[in-house]
């Protein structure tokens, strides 16, 4: 006990002689450690701990999957619904939601709230309970799951409870008044529950109109629990059984649909967002290493720039046991010293991303720092004392034991040459690392940057919308919906500044879709008929938002006020679609059971639901003749301006709250935040791994500095020999240049071979990119070549300019 506390009081002065030096190491571990524990943390809560809800391993989301037309993401018809849950035996129970979005009375003042309509038995298929109240009741053999549950009753989240309803201790049993209709709160949800979205905050029981109970409309989402002992296979087989079945029964209405089973945790966290969190993961973890690493070398250096000392208590007898046990000693209690405060770091940050996360990281309320950050904290401080230890003290000290114990040249030089080789191997470790990280940080950011620039056949930078939300008895009809567009569409119109305007039923990339199955009536009883999603729209609205007219005309009012004609426009790749080798206007589509519909114009496509996709087939109604009602539940008034549409934000807003008092107004975009606002988690992932490749490149160059510059300083006597004898500076220079650019070229082509095989894993999640794009490939090895010359230039120059004469002077004067 002694001896330890020696050593490591004589650890803590050896430290304090060299505080820069000290500094330096506990800072770059520090931030390493910090590093690692909070993506840790992030990576574990988000994509490695079970969902927060009973048996959470046996919870399934299947989706219909339509592959010839690239649709993996195909909601299912209440009738399909009804299918599933009564032909599935291996499936527990199913339940069904629908998002939506309520208007809330809260104090007088109307607010517009996230929300679902929900099958009643959704929490008892998730496995979870209210943590106030009760939950709705059902009769669990019903085949139409609404009938028996009360049209009046509510359960609110968590968060809304605390937040609006101020943590009432009476909220179970009070009225809230949701769409202008006086509903009963039954029930708080628990904190944990974040379904079907991360922000919802009121479930209300699923009440299907009439058109929400045919077969041709898809528009549920569906949540399932695995029967005891059933497994996945052969739950995802039974269902696509069924899937077949009903494209043999339906042809109409199911077409080619198959099904795909998913894992609820894999649908709650997207495959875009995985694969962003575990590059994340993997750049922190790379930047740790390459901290160790960098540490590990000043320790090397440090080391042996002290062999004189340890060649002295060798010389006074001490064992190398004893010297081993105190340079370790000191390595530890510099890793502690580091880890611990780069712990203390992680800690801070991750109580900060749980605060600021929910909106853009799913799952982020789960983040813990218990246990397992500990845990992994103190891996983390082993691999740091591992890289510490095993690699400079034996070293150091086996140069050391040579000069002692023996005086004979070729000794010290098979040392020296063995701890150059460990310095190079250190080197080229960074550079593959560094190199792997900065390329595949690069291709990263070259999607997202194409992303960024991708047309979306629209215009996006003169037009911004204002939205809406209606409810109530006044909206009860596409008529009641159509008079008051009508009422409020002046008002934005007659805006100074304002060139056209026009209504636009859902925003280009908003999250859900209804969609219909649509077809010619020739094309009956066939089972390749395309889906495709609807917009409602009014005149003017495409002259608004830039898409151009290819053929036939626009929709006008009189498409809407005729109640004998029902007009339609589609979009230029339905028209191809439908009709390859003749015109499209004046031909008829059915929409589902409805039709038929005459098609007026033909428009250019879109992408209107994601950027990197093809654009999706779709068809434009206009109000009075919309097929579904909720649709147009939120309007979006979308104005076109002569020159930045910024400025007419105000006007608009005061306009529609003018026009539509009662109603509240759910936010004001331009068309292009809205495209930066789907780009934002990409950008935020391109952004974080460009941080950490750049600092990996710039920890790489400042290892390779330190090992070349020690170098060059402990053989300056020879290069003073051989300029002596005749070599020139510029033959110093090139042989110092060669050596340190060795381990650089062999760690460069083994970083180049793991960032290729990276990128092409990453191939199918990146938009136009890939391990043979050249400016990533060019951006990556510029920076490292930049980042190599910086730090083997200076030396290399210093050793070609140094004076053979004053070097050798104190040499020949101790001979």
């Amino acid at each position: 006990m002694t001896t330890l506390l020696e050593d490591i009081g004589a650890a803590a002065r050896q430290l304090r002689r060299q505080p820069r030096h000290t500094l330096l190491a506990v800072l770059l571990l520090a931030l390493g450690q910090a590093l690692g524990l909070t993506f840790f943390a992030v990576f574990d809560g988000v994509l490695l701990q079970p969902l927060p809800y009973a048996e959470s391993d046996r919870l399934v989301h299947p989706w219909g999957v339509a592959e010839s037309f690239g649709i993996d993401r195909y909601p299912y018809s209440w009738p399909a619904f009804v299918d599933y849950r009564e032909g599935a035996e291996s499936v527990e129970d199913l339940a069904a939601t629908r998002t939506a979005r309520f208007i809330v009375d809260l104090d007088g003042e109307p607010s517009s709230v996230s929300g679902a309509r929900v099958t009643p038995n959704l929490l008892a298929v998730l496995g979870a309970a209210p943590l106030r109240g009760r939950d709705f009741d059902f009769d669990s053999g019903a085949a139409d799951l609404g009938a028996s549950a009360q049209a009046d009753a509510a359960l609110v989240s968590y968060g809304f409870w605390q937040r609006q309803l101020r943590g009432r201790p009476d909220v179970v049993g009070s009225t809230l008044r949701i769409d202008s209709e006086p509903f009963r709160v039954i029930g708080v949800l628990p904190e944990y529950f974040r379904y079907p979205n991360a922000n919802t905050d009121i479930l209300v029981p699923l009440i299907l109109s009439s058109l929400e109970e045919t077969r041709p409309f898809h528009f549920l989402r569906v949540t399932g629990r695995l029967a005891p002992g059933a497994d996945f296979a052969t739950a995802e087989a039974e269902l696509q059984n069924i899937a077949a079945r009903l494209a043999a029964d339906h042809p109409d209405d199911h077409g080619e649909l198959s099904l795909r089973l998913i894992p609820l945790a894999a649908e709650i966290v997207d495959q875009d967002s995985r694969q962003g969190l575990s590059g994340l993961f993997v750049g922190a973890h790379v930047l740790f290493l390459l901290a160790c690493i960098n540490v590990s070398l000043l320790l090397v250096v440090r080391t042996l720039a002290r062999r004189s000392e340890i060649v002295l208590r060798f010389t006074l007898g001490a064992s190398r046991r004893s010297l081993a046990r105190r340079l370790s000693v000191e390595n530890l209690l510099l890793a502690g010293l580091g880890c611990a405060i780069g712990t203390g770091i992680a800690v801070w940050v991750l109580g900060w991303i749980r605060s600021l996360a929910p909106d853009i990281l799913p799952r982020a309320h789960e983040i813990a720092g218990g246990g397992e950050l500990i845990f992994y904290s103190l891996g983390l401080f082993g691999v740091a004392v591992a890289l510490f230890t095993f690699l400079p003290v034996p070293h150091a000290l086996a140069l050391s034991a040579s000069l002692a114990e023996s005086a004979g040249a070729s000794q010290r030089t098979t040392a020296s040459r063995r701890s150059r080789q460990v310095q190079a191997l250190l080197v080229g470790g960074q550079v593959a690392l560094a190199l792997t990280l900065a390329f595949t940080a690069a291709m990263v950011a070259h999607s997202v940057g194409r992303l960024s620039r991708v047309d979306l056949g629209l215009e996006s930078e003169s037009v911004l919308a204002g939205g809406l939300q209606l409810a109530g008895a006044e909206f009860a009809t596409q008529a009641d919906q159509a008079r008051f567009v009508d009422r409020v569409l002046p008002a934005v119109e007659a805006i100074p500044g304002v060139t056209s305007a026009g209504v636009f039923s859902r925003l280009p990339l908003s999250p859900g879709d209804a969609s219909l199955i649509v077809f010619r009536p020739d094309q009956e009883g066939k089972s390749d008929l395309p889906n495709a999603s609807f917009r409602v729209v009014t005149p003017r609205w495409r002259e608004t938002v830039g898409i151009p007219l290819l053929e036939g005309r626009d929709l006008t009012a009189q498409d809407d006020s005729d109640p004998d004609r029902r007009s339609m426009l589609i979009d230029e790749t339905l028209a191809r679609r439908q009709w390859p080798d003749r015109s499209p206007i004046g031909q008829t589509l059915h929409l589902g059971t409805m039709g038929p519909w005459t098609v007026v114009g033909v428009i250019g496509a879109t992408r209107l639901l994601r950027p990197d996709r093809e654009p999706q087939f779709t068809v434009y109604v206009t109000p009075e003749k919309n097929p579904f009602l909720p649709a147009m539940n939120r309007p979006w008034f979308v104005a076109r301006a002569a020159g930045d549409p910024a400025h007419l934000r105000q006007a608009l807003r005061s306009a529609l709250r003018e026009a539509a008092p009662g109603q509240p107004i759910l936010g004001l975009h331009t068309f292009r935040e809205i495209q930066q606002d789907w780009l934002h988690e990409r950008r935020v992932v391109a952004s974080l791994l460009l941080v950490f490749g750049a600092a990996a490149i710039v920890l790489t160059a400042a290892g390779l500095f330190a090992v070349v510059s020690f170098a060059v300083e402990q053989r300056k006597t020879d290069f003073a020999i051989h300029a002596a004898l005749g070599a020139s500076p510029r033959r110093v220079f090139l042989r110092v240049f060669a050596d340190g650019l060795r381990p650089v070229v062999i760690g460069g082509a083994v970083g180049v071979l793991a960032a290729g095989a990276i990128g092409v894993r990453l191939a199918p999640y990146l938009f136009a990119t890939g391990p043979t794009d050249p400016g990533a490939a060019g951006a990556a090895l510029g920076l490292l070549a930049l980042a190599v010359l910086t730090a083997i230039l200076p030396a290399a120059v210093r050793a070609g300019a140094s004076d053979p004469a004053r070097i050798l002077r104190p040499l020949g004067k101790r001979l």
